[in-house]
């Protein structure tokens, strides 16, 4: 999501996408930041529910292992023995 919002903020308020950042304002470029930032929580949290990797790092996994790998939770969210075992270091 980081390369997404990167990609998606330079394209609107840098001078070679639509150059909106100075008719926005410094006010107005911080409520799309954080808009865009709590529908990225949001959008993210569902996406690690149901994937292992994100999709710019499952393509590069694919790339260097030189073989498809499985983007897909093989358990469900409820059952993901990485999480049960990493809430279970924290107590």
């Amino acid at each position: 999501m980081r390369l997404f919002q990167t990609l998606l903020f330079t394209a609107l308020f840098y001078g070679y996408g639509l150059g909106k950042g100075l008719d926005t304002g410094p006010f107005g470029v911080t409520l799309y930041a954080i808009l865009f930032f709590t529908l990225q929580i949001v959008a993210c949290n569902w996406w690690a529910r149901y994937f292992r990797f994100g999709p710019v790092e499952w393509i590069w996994r694919c790339i260097s292992y030189s073989y498809r790998v499985s983007i897909k939770r093989q358990y469900p969210p409820e059952l993901d023995l990485f999480r049960m075992t990493s809430s279970m270091n924290r107590r």
